[in-house]
């Protein structure tokens, strides 16, 4: 056996991500309190690195980064999607 045995089934593994983003996760973990921050992702004015940096002020170090926050809105995400009505 070699150190590269399993390899696919590691790598595999821990790249299955459940459960959603880092935004989606904050917003489930704050369910009502979250609602200013779905307020903001909603307003395309509000920028992700605003969001992003208001968030690491208010929340530290476990806040999502802009990059994260880009990507939840336009739905790149692993977040489900919900249908808008």
């Amino acid at each position: 056996m070699n150190e590269f045995d399993g390899f696919l089934d590691d790598v595999t593994d821990a790249s299955t991500h459940k459960g959603g983003c880092g935004v989606g996760k904050l917003l489930t973990e704050l369910g009502d309190q979250g609602a200013q921050i779905g307020a903001a992702l909603d307003r395309p004015e509000i920028t992700h690195q605003a969001i992003a940096a208001v968030l690491k002020r208010r929340i530290g170090a476990d806040a999502p980064s802009a990059f994260t926050v880009g990507r939840h809105r336009r739905g790149l995400c692993k977040c489900p999607q919900t249908e808008e009505s």
